[in-house]
């Protein structure tokens, strides 16, 4: 809880400090622990308390070029208001842009068997011109697409926080970006804050108070951390709990621990060496029952793994 709730303060500080100066920062974390899940919480949380009057979310997922990543963000502005009369306003200019962008047509110019959009070109900038004190969430930066050089990635951000006053959040997982990010992160960003701790998190993902101790139990004994194993975990649960009747709570239990195993041995599945061909392994579950704590990282689990002898 300590690292999500200061991780919420510091980004509240800095999203509402000087509206007349930008500023970039950098939330990282291990892949899969609930980056961008924490972000649009503490966006739905805390809009009614940000400085700036604008917000834009964009993912560089599917983004080819920087023209396409100015569009995206000039299009994806909304107000940060909850009034209705801004949004309504909002939607409206959004859907004449749109419009405009599908329907009117001005001739390409052809140049050397190149052809350039004009109508295209004069829209992007337009809008663009237009994006200043605004909060800019850009997420999946190490999925980028090889077309988008992260050199005009930087030079874009920093141009929105040193010309257009603009609080930049990056989401990345830093270990998966390139040398080329490393050489230009001290340049344009102001600062990283990494999210280690993700319980709360997990915690609104899973929605059950009959069943969350057995959670974190296994959270805190196992460290595993992404969001997308308790994801299959809870529907899993609740997909056999809905097709038996009169379950009681020590079966519940029992299904819960199982299946965190089972989600467990298929998660750390790569990590495990085989000698049979079919690449099948075996569990003790009264050993895993009780949540021995180890890394699933660390080598230790292959000796844990070894020791065991059936599962079930």
């Amino acid at each position: 809880m300590a690292n999500t709730q200061s991780i919420n303060e510091r980004l509240l500080k800095v999203l509402n400090s000087d509206k007349n100066q930008g500023y970039v920062i950098g939330l990282t974390g291990e892949w899969g622990i609930g980056k961008t899940h924490f972000w649009k919480n503490f966006y739905k949380e805390k809009r009614s308390e940000l400085g700036c009057q604008k917000y834009a979310y964009i993912s560089l997922f599917g983004i080819d070029s920087l023209d396409s990543l100015k569009y995206e963000i000039a299009i994806q502005t909304q107000a940060t208001s909850t009034d209705k009369k801004d949004s309504k306003k909002n939607l409206k200019i959004k859907s004449l842009f749109t419009f405009i962008t599908n329907n009117v047509k001005i001739p390409d110019i052809q140049s050397n068997g190149f052809a350039l959009s004009i109508g295209q070109n004069i829209i992007t900038g337009a809008l663009f011109s237009l994006v200043k004190d605004t909060i800019i969430c850009i997420d999946d930066l190490e999925r980028k697409s090889d077309n988008l050089d992260i050199k005009d990635i930087m030079g874009l951000i920093s141009h929105l926080k040193t010309e257009k006053n603009c609080k930049v959040v990056v989401i990345l997982h830093q270990d998966k970006t390139d040398n080329q990010f490393q050489e230009y992160k001290e340049k344009v960003f102001d600062e990283i804050v990494h999210l280690t701790e993700n319980f709360s998190i997990i915690k609104t993902i899973i929605d059950d108070d009959e069943m969350i101790d057995i959670y974190k139990e296994f959270y805190e004994k196992l460290a595993v951390k992404n969001i997308r194993f308790y994801e299959r975990v809870k529907r899993d649960y609740r997909e056999i709990i809905e097709s038996v009747d009169d379950l009681s709570l020590s079966s519940k239990d029992s299904i819960l621990r199982n299946l965190l195993i089972v989600r467990l041995a298929d998660l750390i599945k790569p990590e495990i060496p085989c000698e049979n061909k079919d690449n099948n392994f075996v569990f003790d579950l009264k050993y895993l029952l009780n949540f021995e704590p180890y890394n699933i990282s660390d080598n230790s689990v292959v000796d844990i793994i070894n020791s065991l002898e059936y599962f079930f």
